[in-house]
């Protein structure tokens, strides 16, 4: 592997990708905006819903939205009662400030501790299928991610992103 070193802030990693597909001859699988992906990443709650009955509401962390949209298809198939919430943190919300105007809210690049999360803008594939199975865009702050990762560390003995 080759690893890219970019500037977050002022270079377009989406742009790079690209060009570096292009000028080598190689296929670019997006991380969050590809059928394929959508799909792949639905399997997190299909497992959950495999394993928990009449589960009410299913909470996915968002970015990009293929997450939130794979998990919100496979949990209105296999539990139509369920409603799916995305969570992103406050200072990136472009994909709630987009699900509560109906259309794609580009923004600049979120100061944020969930680095995963700083998308500039929810997917055009992405989008459609949260506005279809998506019940609301929540967000948090950084303050509540730090906590619920210093929770997860104390008394689960797990070490987690903040993005998750």
């Amino acid at each position: 592997a080759e690893v890219i070193i970019y500037n977050r802030n002022t270079e377009d990693r989406e742009q790079i990708a690209a060009d570096i597909a292009k000028s080598r001859g190689l296929t670019l699988i997006p991380p969050y905006n590809h059928p394929h992906v959508i799909a792949g990443q639905g399997t997190a709650a299909l497992e959950l819903l495999e394993e928990v009955d009449n589960l009410d509401m299913l909470f996915v962390c968002v970015g990009g939205g293929g997450l939130l949209a794979g998990c919100s298809i496979a949990a209105n198939y296999h539990s139509p009662k369920c409603k799916v919430f995305g969570v992103e943190p406050e200072a990136g919300n472009d994909v709630q400030q987009s699900f509560r105007t109906g259309k794609r809210v580009t923004i600049s690049v979120p100061d944020t501790i969930a680095d995963g999360a700083q998308t500039l803008c929810v997917g055009s594939l992405t989008f459609p299928i949260i506005q279809r199975y998506v019940e609301d865009i929540l967000t948090v702050t950084d303050d509540e991610l730090c906590k619920q990762m210093r929770f997860f560390m104390e008394r689960m003995k797990i070490v987690v992103e903040p993005t998750g």
